[in-house]
């Protein structure tokens, strides 16, 4: 039973992601920006930033769906670094995005 729900669960973040990644690549992402709402315009590409974000989020996106097709046959260590790797990725696109280090102006 918990192997089914974690494929459930995987499926449901597989289609979260496909939907942010679909927005963020068309470039209609950026009111969730950090800042981008505020009186005083961004200084960094939100065009650019909201494309990055799309094609990360697709990376992560692919790796879901994979995952989630062979999830009862992967050993149960390849599932707690799946894990790890997810949390990771989120990390850095975070972290990317709060510092916009890469697409400023």
């Amino acid at each position: 039973m918990n192997s089914n729900i974690s494929v459930v669960v995987i499926y449901g973040l597989f289609i979260v992601f496909a939907i942010l990644s679909i927005v963020f690549l068309m470039g209609k992402g950026k009111t969730l920006f950090v800042g981008h709402n505020t009186a005083k315009e961004p200084r960094f590409s939100t065009t650019k930033l909201s494309k990055a974000v799309g094609v990360c989020f697709s990376i992560i996106t692919v790796l879901l769906l994979i995952t989630a097709l062979i999830w009862n046959g992967c050993p149960e260590w390849y599932q707690y670094f799946f894990w790890v790797i997810i949390g990771g990725n989120i990390v850095a696109i975070t972290i990317v995005c709060h510092l916009n280090i890469i697409f400023r102006n």
